[in-house]
């Protein structure tokens, strides 16, 4: 609820923030000479926030950094796919305005026979 009391659900990217993830937990198992491989652990283990990165980049094993950005990629999904939102609940004798638009289509009569 904002400060003028509307109640908006907040916005989530259903698909790039997942999409990212999974890229990142794929980087350590990556050849690529030019990154050290502290350097792709930590990466790779970022959906799992700075508690993966500090244990991707500790662990040394690429397959551990890749685990660890694997579940943070499926507990992303779950939350923007899978899971119910949040409720939301009012105090006692709050003041709800609803505001109704009218219809694109022509309404329905019923018929009389």
């Amino acid at each position: 609820m904002d400060s003028e009391g509307r109640v908006k659900p907040a916005p989530q990217d259903k698909i790039m923030i997942p999409l990212l993830l999974a890229y990142l937990a794929t980087r350590p198992l990556d050849d690529d000479r030019g990154i050290s491989e502290g350097g792709k652990n930590f990466v790779g283990a970022n959906g799992f926030g700075l508690i993966g990165n500090i244990i991707g980049l500790a662990g040394g094993s690429p397959n551990i950094a890749t685990g660890i950005g694997a579940y943070g990629t499926a507990v992303s999904v779950y939350r923007r796919w899978i899971a119910r939102g949040k409720d939301v609940l009012f105090v006692r004798d709050t003041r709800i305005v609803v505001e109704a638009t009218p219809r694109e289509s022509a309404v329905l009569k019923p018929s009389i026979p």
